[in-house]
């Protein structure tokens, strides 16, 4: 979630379509959010299909079905912060059944149980090489690895949509990968490791190639199994009941299989009680904004804040030729703080087309004292100006709020125009910034997750 890569209407078709009175339990099996990428873009909002997905597994959640979620290298930000994670009850952002942490086991039940390792996988990358020194190489290989596999992505999805089939540049390449760095399925360290430690195989995803191999040792099986990725592959490992061994599932051949047809879009209908969950979904984003804020973040909101003071210095124009214009009509005068007022509205306009309104104003300033009665020619020239300079307002408020609205909606900011606005003294902290009183008439316009 947040590279813009993900194979978002697969994963939320594949999400929309499970039986939830059925469904046991969702695994999250690393790299949730591209925290990496999330950091290196521009400030975006979470596109409608990423929150849609969020909102599947919230509603799972909700139903009490059990949601582990394992981090990956992608976000590893989150691996110190798994004691605050799963005090959930604290600030309500996930739901109950909701769990973090770095490892977990998933136990089949039967005759002969198994009991199976899950983790994200990175943690293997050092063991693929012997040496200590080839360890930064290790991550730098890992890295380009991932750079070609968000490549392949944009590349496939051009040919699907162009020419309605599924290519991938990158397969033979991801296959010389496996050979490359000794690829975990043949690690035999890791093997003994898991045997030693009384484990029947590890599930686990980072390489973002799906695949199960089963090792004989010793007359002992042991299994291991790779999620694959939402990216470009589209897979999930699954086990249709409590007794079966896990496998992976192909999204796409699945689809292809039942004959179903266009993928799901942002235009089509979000079922209700999915759409249900999406104020807590809301509060997950705020959390991946904070915690993996975009390169531009802060550049934003000091735009955001230069527009707010904009905005409120506009209102406060308004209110006051309002109350001037309430002047005028009672009595005919316009009072030493009105005179003030006006005066400091003209000093603010800096436009050559105001210079006739000026000039008028101006001689009206010297020839009337404050609580002197005006003739029926200067009262209705002084509220014609203030008519202008009213209009000239509101049209100032509309072309500010329509670029706080712009910024805001990059910033997935999501309060409602009329809300209170507070200043912050942090321009990370989303929970205390920006909500301003707005008085114009139009309406605000603002209004991943990946398995393996």
């Amino acid at each position: 979630m947040g590279s813009n890569k993900t194979a978002a209407p697969y994963l939320y078709e594949f999400l929309k379509h499970l039986d939830y009175d059925y469904l046991d339990e969702i695994w999250l099996v690393g790299d949730v959010i591209g925290g990496w990428e999330r950091q290196a873009m521009k400030q975006q909002p979470a596109p409608e299909m990423e929150r849609r997905i969020l909102d599947c597994i919230n509603y799972a959640a909700a139903r009490g079905k059990k949601v582990v979620v394992l981090p990956g290298n992608h976000d590893e930000k989150l691996r110190p912060l798994l004691g605050r994670l799963n005090a959930r009850a604290r600030f309500g952002t996930f739901g109950p059944s909701v769990t973090f942490a770095n490892e977990a086991f998933y136990v089949t039940e039967g005759a002969d149980p198994k009991i199976f390792k899950v983790v994200h996988g990175d943690e293997h990358d050092p063991e693929l090489f012997v040496k200590p020194f080839f360890v930064p190489v290790v991550y730098a290989v890992s890295a380009a690895y991932d750079w070609l596999v968000a490549l392949n992505y944009y590349y496939s999805r051009f040919m699907y949509e162009r020419f309605g089939i599924h290519s991938s540049f990158a397969q033979p390449i991801k296959s010389n990968f496996k050979r490359i760095v000794g690829y975990v399925f043949s690690h035999r360290s890791l093997l003994r490791g898991l045997q030693e430690r009384k484990f029947d195989g590890e599930i686990f995803g980072h390489i973002h190639t799906p695949g199960k191999q089963v090792f004989n040792e010793d007359g002992r099986l042991t299994y291991l199994i790779n999620t694959g990725d939402w990216v470009e592959n589209a897979t999930a490992v699954v086990a249709k009941t409590r007794t079966d061994i896990p496998d992976v599932l192909d999204y796409k051949a699945e689809r292809e299989r039942r004959g179903f047809g266009a993928l799901p879009d942002i235009d089509d209908k979000h079922p209700p009680h999915f759409a249900a969950m999406r104020a807590q979904t809301e509060r997950q984003l705020k959390f991946v904004h904070r915690l993996w804020p975009a390169r531009n973040r802060k550049q934003q909101f000091a735009k955001l804040r230069y527009e707010a003071g904009k905005i409120k210095a506009y209102q406060k124009d308004k209110a006051d030729l309002t109350a001037i214009m309430q002047k005028i009509r009672q009595d005919g005068t316009l009072g030493e703080q009105n005179r003030e007022t006006l005066q400091n509205v003209l000093d603010r306009t800096k436009r050559e087309s105001y210079a006739g309104q000026k000039r008028g104003l101006s001689r009206i300033f010297a020839q009337y004292a404050s609580n002197e009665p005006m003739n029926g020619e200067d009262i209705m020239f002084l509220q014609v100006v203030v008519r202008e300079f009213s209009t000239r307002a509101d049209r100032k408020i509309r072309k500010h709020l329509k670029e706080w609205e712009k910024i805001s909606k990059k910033l997935d900011f999501k309060k409602a125009v009329g809300q209170t606005l507070v200043e912050s003294e942090d321009p990370e902290d989303t929970e205390r910034l920006f909500h301003i009183p707005l008085m114009a008439t139009r309406e605000s316009r603002a209004k991943a997750l990946t398995i393996g």
